[in-house]
């Protein structure tokens, strides 16, 4: 009884299996920039993570040279403890 015609317009099942294949590409290629992207980032955040500990650690070896060298200055300055008051 209904006679189904397929109109012009619609897509034909070899044009909607290329547009899908073609979404997928789109999708495929996102995705790597979007990991390229994300890499370079990671490579970055890396990078400062290791420039932050040199400078802790050469902070850190600062301050115990200077604690060090305070004490040798106390006693070699001030070598009796006596009251200014």
């Amino acid at each position: 009884m209904f006679d189904i015609h397929r109109s012009e317009s619609s897509p034909t099942n070899a044009d909607e299996s290329k547009r899908i294949k073609s979404l997928i590409s789109d999708l495929q290629s996102d995705l790597k920039d979007s990991q390229a992207q994300i890499d370079n980032k990671l490579e970055s955040m890396e990078s400062n993570i290791t420039d932050l500990q040199l400078q802790f650690t050469q902070m850190e070896n600062r301050l115990d040279r200077w604690q060090k060298e305070m004490k040798e200055v106390g006693v070699i300055g001030f070598p009796h403890a006596t009251s200014l008051f």
